[in-house]
């Protein structure tokens, strides 16, 4: 199926989302962010749908229908008819003058489902930075929460939004192959989504009352497109949600990299009083005092094993969490020795399997 996507997602400014939340106009806003940052901050009347890293896996993996995803998030699984007259915005943390997104990012493999289903669809220009900036009061924030703080619930119990995934996975095995509700676009890994930047506001209130859709060509004002342009995003958007960045594990334990441990600024944003480096030759950072600082001396090879070094990282982190700190995990990258020491604290102190300890 031949989908002009750029035909179907538009900006808006952050003023047409909040006259269209003080005027009650009905919206459907969903916050793509993972639920970490979504429980740090988001658009009162928006709905998180990036959830946790597994279910975001999970999500993907299957290709779930977004049409009965939305609806049952929504409440709305017997009334299809209005749910798709209703305007959805979609917005990240900072989306602002990016003019690609990367083809395995997750915000673009939600909209690649979402404008088969509903358009057009609409993306928050700015994300929800310069949404809170401008227009605080219609955002919920909790200035003292650390960043990663309730992240121990998804140990103790199951993600609502899983549940409701393996409830629309269920419906649709039920009753028809899967491939009758999602039709995946297919792109080469070097593709990107482009997306025209000049800001288009949503529905005026005015016409929402008069019962016009989103599917209106007066709701929607046509820009010049851009072309296409693959490659990389720059480094200043190394902060989208899908960059990678310190991931917490548990409320006293986040997983990073060398990068974020020699950051003051990162580690203050999440609380980090220890870090203990995976590394024979790591740097310790200087802010860290010396009595909070821990090495697991192994090299990255075949050779080293990183086991005999467990009993005593884990009697470190135990002191962490019983002195209410919070410890980084780092090696130089963060993706081979540290989340193999997380996954075995894991498995050691939350008594967990090594699958569930890994997702």
């Amino acid at each position: 199926m031949d989908l002009s996507i750029n035909s179907c997602v538009r900006f808006t400014e952050p003023r047409c989302v909040a006259e269209s939340i003080r005027m009650n106009q009905k919206i459907i806003l969903l916050d793509t962010r993972s639920f970490v940052d979504y429980n740090t901050g988001h658009i009162r009347q928006a709905l998180n749908i990036g959830g946790t890293r597994a279910f975001r896996r999970k999500f993907l993996a299957n290709e779930v229908p977004i049409n009965i995803f939305l609806a049952q998030l929504t409440n709305m699984k017997s009334n299809m008819d209005t749910l798709r007259s209703i305007p959805i915005i979609l917005y990240d943390q900072c989306l602002d003058d990016l003019l690609s997104l990367r083809f395995d990012c997750f915000l673009y493999r939600v909209l690649v489902q979402t404008v088969q289903q509903f358009k057009p669809i609409f993306l928050l220009k700015g994300g929800f930075l310069s949404f809170q900036a401008l227009y605080p009061d219609l955002c919920w924030a909790n200035a003292h929460r650390l960043a990663g703080e309730d992240v121990a619930e998804y140990h103790h119990d199951d993600c609502t939004l899983e549940q409701i995934l393996d409830s629309c996975l269920q419906a649709v095995s039920s009753s028809s192959p899967l491939s009758t509700y999602c039709l995946p676009v297919h792109r080469e890994p070097d593709e990107c989504l482009a997306f025209p930047l000049d800001p288009v506001g949503l529905p005026s209130p005015q016409q929402s009352m008069t019962g016009s859709t989103v599917h209106s060509d007066a709701m929607v004002t046509e820009v010049p497109q851009k072309t296409t342009r693959s490659g990389a995003i720059k480094s200043e958007y190394s902060s989208l949600p899908d960059s990678p960045r310190p991931s917490p594990i548990l409320p006293h334990l986040v997983l990073g990299s060398q990068l974020d441990a020699m950051s003051e600024t990162t580690c203050q944003q999440y609380g980090i009083t220890h870090v203990i480096n995976v590394s024979v030759d790591g740097a310790a950072p200087t802010h860290i005092p010396p009595e909070n600082f821990h090495r697991v001396p192994v090299n990255d090879n075949h050779t080293d094993r990183i086991q005999p070094f467990f009993a005593e990282a884990f009697v470190f982190i135990d002191k962490v969490m019983v002195n209410q700190g919070r410890v980084l995990i780092h090696c130089s990258a963060g993706i081979s020795r540290s989340p193999t020491l997380a996954i075995a604290y894991l498995m050691y102190s939350c008594k967990m399997p090594m699958r569930k300890a890994y997702e």
